[in-house]
Formats: structure tokens, C-alpha cells, sequence
């Protein structure tokens, strides 16, 4: 058994069992890859605008 901590540790746990067990994780494309990590920068720079403004 594999001991993590942190939200980056159940994060890789995760992972990990998913990664383990066949065509549990599909194949995305590198265009696919890109967008989504654009759009999840833009949502996380929105919040940090969001917060900062509130101070």
C-alpha cells in the first residue's frame, strides 16, 4: 500500500489506480491536453484576481 499526504499525494494515488487498470484512461490528443490545461490556467488566475480584489 502506498502512504501519501497532501491533496497532491490522493492526487498521484489516484492516478496511480487508474493508471494500473487497463483503458480505464482514455487517450487524449496533445491539442486536447492543451486546451484543457488553458482553460484550468484561466480559471485559477480568475480566482486569484477574485481574491486578491476582495482584500
Amino acid at each position: 500500500m502506498v502512504m501519501t499526504a497532501g491533496l497532491g499525494g490522493h492526487l498521484g494515488t489516484i492516478l496511480l489506480a487508474t493508471g494500473s487498470v487497463p483503458d480505464q484512461v482514455p487517450d487524449y490528443s496533445d491539442t486536447e491536453i492543451w486546451v484543457g490545461s488553458a482553460i484550468l490556467l484561466l480559471m485559477l488566475a480568475g480566482l486569484l484576481v477574485a481574491v486578491l480584489r476582495r482584500r
